[in-house]
């Protein structure tokens, strides 16, 4: 019920806006995470940790799960080339000489503080995240991806 009603409501489009939110917006949504998971766990006086509540309620960090969302979103643009403008944008933004075999490697091509927000100049990390799980171009089932993606991303 609260992943359904709740956390539906509060990470709705974080691949967009989580990344280039403030510090203070940053906290305000890990103290709304993890409220609601005190509820659940009957931690009302604020004895458990944060790692500890992760771990009983078996949810991700607001952060991990923002990542694991973009890469979803990374992975499917990647395999369907669509839409092909932001395809074509990341392609711009690929090391091809040191590049790995059906995994791109993403540098950050923007001298400017907006620049470095958008998308494919904010992929790197998620991209190194990824490690050796061979996506780019594969022939994966949509729940094959989200199975792997779980597994790198929301331990």
């Amino acid at each position: 019920m609260i992943t359904s009603h709740y956390f539906s409501r509060l990470y709705y489009g974080c691949e967009v806006w989580y990344q280039v939110s403030s510090s203070n917006e940053k906290n305000s949504i890990s103290s709304a995470h993890y409220y609601a998971l005190r509820i659940l766990c009957r931690d009302f006086r604020r004895r458990l940790s944060r790692n500890l509540i992760d771990k009983i309620t078996n949810r991700a960090s607001p952060v991990n799960y923002c990542q694991y969302k973009v890469a979803r979103v990374l992975i499917s643009i990647c395999n369907n080339a669509a839409p092909f403008v932001l395809f074509h944008d990341l392609l711009t933004n690929v090391h091809h000489e040191r590049r790995r075999e059906k995994r791109p490697r993403f540098f950050d091509s923007s001298r400017t503080r907006i620049g470095r927000q958008s998308f494919a100049n904010r992929l790197s990390y998620v991209a190194t995240k990824l490690g050796e799980f061979d996506w780019c171009g594969c022939e994966l089932t949509p729940d094959q991806i989200r199975r792997h993606l779980k597994k790198i991303f929301l331990k």
